[in-house]
């Protein structure tokens, strides 16, 4: 038993998450049994214009999609509020040549910190723009 400063037991907490195997193959889940395809994930991704506009490159063989009739998972890039303009151009236009299914959002706040945990809001609000 893991005790805190006060020598009393530590309270434990979990979390059920489904599914709790996570399946990427397409339509092979048997019933009951639930199956996370690639369509149906989202990447959040809290860096700089210049920064995603070099790391993209990487990030082309698992967002992109593979054929034109395969759906690709949906991804959010969120910017600092005092990113240029133009950098945010080039960085569309770059994710839009490597075909990423990215969006490019600006923060209203200044700090690293503070966008990475606004991160989980910034996510719901663009997947409930996608439903």
């Amino acid at each position: 038993m893991i005790r805190g400063m006060d020598n009393e037991p530590l309270p434990v907490h979990s979390i059920d998450a489904f599914p709790r195997k996570v399946d990427l193959t397409r339509g092979q889940g048997g019933v009951g049994q639930d199956s996370t395809t690639v369509d149906r994930m989202m990447f959040g991704l809290v860096t700089t214009a210049a920064r995603a506009k070099r790391m993209s490159e990487l990030w082309t063989p698992w967002l992109a999609p593979s054929n034109p009739n395969q759906d690709a998972p949906a991804c959010v890039i969120l910017l600092s509020k005092e990113e240029n303009r133009t950098d945010i151009e080039e960085l569309e236009s770059v994710l839009k040549s490597r075909r990423l299914p990215c969006v490019v959002k600006q923060s209203q706040h200044e700090r690293y910190e503070v966008r990475v945990l606004s991160m989980i809001r910034e996510m719901k609000e663009y997947s409930d723009s996608l439903e």
